[in-house]
């Protein structure tokens, strides 16, 4: 069996267990076993089921951030193509670049958003419902919205199981609004995309008949080391156009003779990824793989059981496949803290997520070894967490009511009480915490805004001075290759539209340490995202460098000589 005929139950029988062509040429010459086990005739139908199309080819890639690179360059080049033969004038790839825009959900990873950017192209994300999960009526508006504004949509991004809370966008309503408008649509199954082997588990991929390109991790849920990556594309020769080069120095005599993958991706070779995935898939086999992520959901249904019955925990948001997220009652400042303890223990690692404005923990099972008194000694450590986080909590607020609540009868003499004021000293450090969590979340917020509802380089905005960019040197003869302080004489509106808008300077705070560069300061956004002044020495180590002096903005040798100030 291969991994083709696990996600979308067709067995092909008499495969070859090797095939001869694998090694037939010199170019990547260690070629995938599972990409070209079969002759053409035993390819599983994956997204065409019936006979709507030939079967679609498949490759390996690192991640899936690749994968979506890939994909979305592919269909760039073959919208451009298209809009080419269209019009009876020669116009320049940029210009028709520059109309392009493509969709996602609000949901979607952030590599949608890093493919939009490296491509030069616009991402708007859309709103999901209710569920997390997109919605053809969306994506139907957004796309007559861009056609009246001169926009050219070619391509939807859809999430089959989103990061945050394991969401599946709705292919049976999208599809066809995407075969209809003319939209390369790529699917998104990094994670959920091992849970198809189970046929009970395929509701989500109705309507993937109509996708161009599908793409999920081995490495996930499947049991195979990172790096692996599974990316399936209708039409190969759509890759091809997008990717060949044709330089002497890579040309040999068995050119014609087989696949050259080095003309469906970026990279012109690769590593042998698909040689431990063919042994994990030959080791266990489809039904052990199938009980091994029936098992993970099992396992997460039951962290859920217990999740629901506690009264201090609420689940946010219904839990798909092995993906439990939760969070504490008491806000997103106890639920940051709660998630700092069970980090720094040692214990379990867990990240955090967003549901809207909630901050929620997300909990996943994917390892094959996990069994049940696993669960449970996880959960009494984040019960007894939780537990030992809010009764400090509460044991402050008693002992604050007590000591400063009651005001003082007239002429009774204050007798204080040592015990209480010991009690008050002992939960001032859970106060500090809370408040350096809600800090923390503050400064989040600065930096990572809500996803912009479209994100690109190759919008036509006015870029930053060429003095607010560089830093100069008096004793060198041009700028040196540090990003200066932005300028104080700008306005807080326009200094927060200039780093926050389409520009390749960073919008936020952190220190380039890994290449030597002085940060962008801006204290403005984390000021404007909390609405409160945060303490000097949060400024001092999250926005600002230490020197005074050093957060003044940099003149030009220009401006210096002439006594201007940067207008």
């Amino acid at each position: 069996n291969v991994v083709l005929q696990m996600h979308f139950s067709r067995k092909c029988k008499n495969a070859p267990s090797h095939d001869s062509r694998a090694v037939s040429f010199s170019v990547n010459q260690h070629r995938s076993v599972t990409e070209n086990m079969f002759p053409e005739t035993q390819k599983p139908e994956i997204m065409v089921p019936g006979a709507r199309a030939p079967a679609p080819d498949y490759k390996h890639f690192s991640t899936v951030s690749e994968g979506t690179l890939v994909a979305l360059l592919a269909a760039r080049k073959d919208k451009i193509l298209q809009l080419k033969t269209e019009l009876d004038q020669e116009v320049d790839d940029s210009v028709l670049n520059s109309t392009l825009v493509a969709y996602a959900s609000d949901q979607a990873h952030s590599s949608v958003e890093k493919a939009g950017l490296i491509a030069l192209v616009k991402i708007r994300f859309l709103p999901a419902d209710e569920k997390l999960s997109l919605r053809g009526e969306t994506l139907k508006q957004a796309i007559q919205e861009d056609r009246r504004r001169g926009l050219v949509p070619f391509m939807l991004c859809s999430t089959l199981g989103t990061t945050g809370v394991c969401a599946f966008d709705k292919l049976s309503e999208l599809g066809p609004i995407c075969e209809e408008e003319g939209l390369w649509l790529h699917v998104d199954a990094a994670y959920a995309g091992s849970a198809y082997f189970c046929p009970e588990l395929r509701w989500s991929l109705e309507g993937i008949e109509f996708a161009e390109s599908f793409v999920f991790n081995p490495s996930k849920w499947m049991m195979v080391h990172f790096d692996c990556t599974a990316f399936w594309v209708k039409n190969k020769h759509k890759l091809q156009q997008t990717f060949s080069v044709d330089p002497v120095y890579l040309r040999h005599e068995n050119s014609r003779a087989a696949t050259d993958f080095m003309h469906w991706q970026i990279p012109l070779s690769r590593r042998f990824r698909s040689l431990k995935l063919w042994f994990v898939m030959r080791s266990f086999g489809l039904k052990n793989l199938q009980a091994h992520v029936r098992h993970g959901i099992e396992m997460a249904k039951l962290l859920e059981s217990h999740i629901r019955s506690d009264p201090n925990f609420e689940v946010p948001a219904e839990r798909h496949l092995g993906l439990v997220v939760f969070c504490l009652k008491g806000g997103n400042a106890l639920t940051q803290e709660l998630l700092r303890r069970l980090t720094r223990s040692g214990t379990m690692y867990l990240i955090p997520a967003e549901i809207h404005t909630k901050r929620i923990i997300r909990f996943t099972v994917t390892s094959q070894f996990t069994t049940a008194d696993d669960i449970l000694k996880d959960w009494a450590f984040i019960s007894k967490t939780a537990t030992t986080l809010l009764a400090e909590k509460h044991g402050f607020n008693k002992a604050d009511q007590l000591r400063y609540g009651e005001p003082k009868a007239a002429g009774k003499e204050e007798n204080p009480d040592p015990h209480l004021d010991a009690m008050a000293d002992e939960k001032e450090d859970v106060v500090t915490q809370l408040e350096k969590a809600q800090i923390d979340l503050w400064i989040d917020k600065a930096w990572n805004r809500p996803r912009r509802p479209m994100r690109s380089l190759s919008c036509s905005s006015e870029p930053l001075p060429y003095w607010a960019l560089f830093s100069f040197d008096s004793t060198e003869s041009g700028p040196v290759s540090t990003l200066a302080e932005m300028p104080s004489s700008l306005p807080r509106k326009q200094v927060l539209k200039k780093l926050t808008k389409f520009y390749s300077v960073p919008s936020f705070c952190n220190q380039w340490a890994q290449c030597s560069r002085h940060p962008v300061n801006c204290p403005l956004k984390v000021a404007h995202a909390s609405q409160k002044p945060l303490s000097s020495s949060c400024r001092r180590v999250n926005c600002m460098l230490s020197s005074p002096a050093a957060n003044m903005p940099s003149t030009s040798p220009l401006e210096s000589a002439n006594g201007a100030e940067p207008q």
